[in-house]
């Protein structure tokens, strides 16, 4: 009954480029962003899908929820969207 939020590699690797030479404003010089797909999706479809692709059947062996372990991940990426339309504002005013 887990649900996750998986994230390309393709996907994480364009969303951190999008930032690079692009420091945060203001006092402290870092910032936070959540990379996702927004799109959570239960393990059991994500499980379904691999089987499918590689055409095999899972053996899964089914375990108690373990120290640390969450049944559902989720993250947004409204933060850096806005972060990146910002950029996008400035660049804008700066070439006119």
């Amino acid at each position: 009954n887990h649900v996750r939020d998986f994230t390309y590699i393709d996907d994480a690797v364009k969303m951190l480029t999008s930032l690079i030479n692009r420091p945060p404003k203001g006092i402290v010089p870092y910032d936070n962003f959540n990379l996702s797909n927004s799109k959570p999706v239960p393990l059991k479809t994500y499980l379904k899908a691999l089987e499918k692709s590689l055409g095999i059947t899972a053996k899964l062996n089914k375990m108690p929820l373990q120290l640390g372990d969450v049944y559902k991940t989720h993250a947004s990426n409204k933060k850096l969207e806005k972060k990146n339309r910002q950029n996008q504002t400035n660049q804008a005013r700066w070439w006119n």
